[in-house]
């Protein structure tokens, strides 16, 4: 379920991601501190930097909440009796001993790591990460060499990140 939900959410990124990223694209980076008629430079100069961290900034606050809200789910959900509703008991005991067991950490490191699926997941997920140090600069790249808009050029880096 959370693997599956992960990619979800993976493939809704960019959905999200696009229109934000050329809206913010057009703000000049230091647009808090210094307005850009000031210094005489507009999106479509090549000295023009856009507002890039602003999305990072703004999405990380649900990101946390959620993250919050994940911590509260229960290892185990309770088992649904015959006529009445009976919290399983050795999700209680559990709850307990939690907080005791840190000692058991490696043995439980090397059962999550020999979990050939969920390793085979995460292996699958860091070669699709691998191009993103190399393309951090497209944008800018796409922008000099083509001539065109920091927008545009954000749409076309969006689009490769979708293998498109």
């Amino acid at each position: 379920m959370y693997t599956g939900t992960f990619f979800s959410i993976f493939g809704i990124g960019p959905i999200v991601g696009m229109p934000m990223a050329s809206y913010f694209i057009n703000l000049y980076v230091d647009f808090y501190r210094v307005d850009p008629a000031d210094v005489d430079l507009h999106p479509s100069d090549p000295r023009w930097v856009g507002a890039w961290w602003l999305g990072y900034l703004l999405l990380s606050v649900p990101i946390m909440i959620l993250a919050f809200l994940v911590s509260f789910v229960p290892k185990r959900m309770p088992v649904k009796t015959d006529s009445q509703e009976k919290p399983d008991q050795s999700a209680v005991q559990d709850n307990k001993t939690a907080g005791r067991k840190f000692k058991e950490f490696p043995k439980a490191l090397g059962r999550i790591c020999s979990n050939v699926t969920l390793m085979a997941v995460i292996f699958a997920r860091a070669a699709m990460m691998a191009n993103q140090g190399a393309i951090t600069f497209i944008v800018k790249f796409t922008e000099e060499q083509f001539r065109v808009t920091t927008t545009i050029s954000g749409i076309v880096k969006d689009y490769y990140d979708l293998g498109l």
